[in-house]
């Protein structure tokens, strides 16, 4: 599955490119980053209300009828496009990236439980960043390479596809951790955290109307710098939450984060495709794809786990009298601790459930400081390095 979805997205954006001509293609670029990131709290939305009614395997059944749509339609709607001279495929490049990649997030999550200056976590650390330098020096040598690192030497392209990552980080590692939030801290329902999230799909719409237009006059530098800045001092305001906080005030910053993420998203997409040569827009849309896609999964393992050490440092005092296996169930997440005190009775039960949330929302805070500094370095990235309008020299 994750194969196949890493080919779907750099494909629409490249088509896109190849139908829209430069003038209009901010606009068509909008309605898509609009509906490619607003994509994910709708899946919430509908993944909660299936879980609550049907067979957990419901959540994968229901794509196959929009996956056969969309092969149909794209059957007759989509005009053919490709390369007069197709590039070899890179087999080592995607070895060397891959497995670099792989060991770093699996470092990430691992080290929580296993201790960030265990021996096993230094050397996956040391592993992938040895790893990570060899793919770079095999993609510079290489005749046919999977990334050309060059291409990097453009202002406008790095800059972008570096503000597109932090923001991601910042964007998916939020919401891992959010709807953690909704669901244990709050007691919501699978559903009802899907629902939580509305404010933000709204605005997702408003800003992708508003930020082509924004674009031509500010230019794209100042929108999507605007944009992260934005970001960052709403993920400040969340850092406050507490459990008692009223939905209507969690909404309302919400709504401001949507704004600011789909401007975000529409303005580094469109300065990343607007930087290579039009001949090469594949391999602009997955560049745009990859740094997605790995600040996404950054996010949730780095985010996810700084959250997991403060709970389960927090919470060990609070489970120190419990049997040895609860105590350790209760220390893994907050998930895992509300399900233990559930099957403790009385003030037991009350006093673990307590003790869980608190654990939990001290790491949430500080979570959401992490995200709200990863928005504020994509924009000083932006501000110092990309130029205001540029194109590439080269078509």
């Amino acid at each position: 599955m994750g194969f196949g979805a890493a080919m779907i997205m750099p494909s629409t954006l490249s088509i896109i490119v190849d139908v829209f001509p430069r003038e209009e293609r901010a606009r068509a670029i909008g309605i898509w980053a609009g509906i490619a990131v607003i994509s994910v709290p709708l899946g919430l939305i509908i993944g909660g209300a299936l879980l609550e009614n049907f067979w957990w395997g419901s959540i994968f059944l229901f794509n196959v009828p929009i996956i056969a749509v969309s092969v149909l339609a794209g059957a007759f709607l989509i005009s053919e496009s490709r390369l007069d001279v197709p590039p070899k495929i890179d087999l080592i490049g995607v070895a060397l990236s891959v497995s670099a990649l792989s060991i770093l997030i699996f470092a990430l999550i691992d080290a929580p439980s296993r201790g960030w200056l265990d021996p096993l976590t230094i050397g996956l650390f040391v592993g992938a960043f040895i790893l990570g330098s060899l793919f770079i020096v095999y993609e510079l040598r290489s005749s046919h390479p999977m990334l050309d690192i060059r291409l990097f030497k453009n202002a406008r392209l790095a800059s972008g596809a570096g503000a597109n990552a932090l923001g991601s980080v910042a964007f998916i590692g939020f919401l891992f951790i959010f709807t953690q939030y909704l669901q244990f801290a709050r007691g919501f329902s699978p559903l009802e955290a899907g629902l939580g999230l509305v404010p933000r799909v709204l605005r997702f719409f408003t800003g992708t109307v508003l930020a082509p237009r924004l674009m031509a006059r500010l230019g794209t530098k100042v929108v999507a710098a605007g944009a992260l800045t934005l970001v960052a001092a709403m993920l400040v305001g969340i850092s406050f939450v507490q459990t008692g906080t009223d939905y209507w005030l969690i909404g309302a910053v919400l709504s401001f984060l949507g704004l600011g993420l789909s401007h975000m998203f529409v303005a580094s997409t469109d300065a990343m495709m607007g930087a290579v040569p039009e001949g090469n827009s594949g391999l602009g849309s997955a560049i745009n794809n990859l740094t997605r896609q790995v600040g996404g999964a950054m996010g949730v393992a780095v985010l996810g786990s700084l959250l997991t050490s403060i709970y389960s440092k927090k919470i060990t005092s609070a489970v120190t009298e419990l049997p040895r296996e609860l105590a350790a169930t209760a220390r893994d997440n907050v998930s895992a601790a509300v399900q233990a005190a559930a099957s403790l009775e009385g003030e037991a039960g009350d006093a673990l459930r307590d003790a869980a949330g608190i654990a939990f929302m001290d790491g949430f805070g500080i979570a959401m400081l992490t995200a709200a500094g990863a928005a504020l370095a994509g924009a000083l990235l932006l501000l110092r390095f990309m130029p205001a309008r540029d194109l590439p020299s080269s078509r």
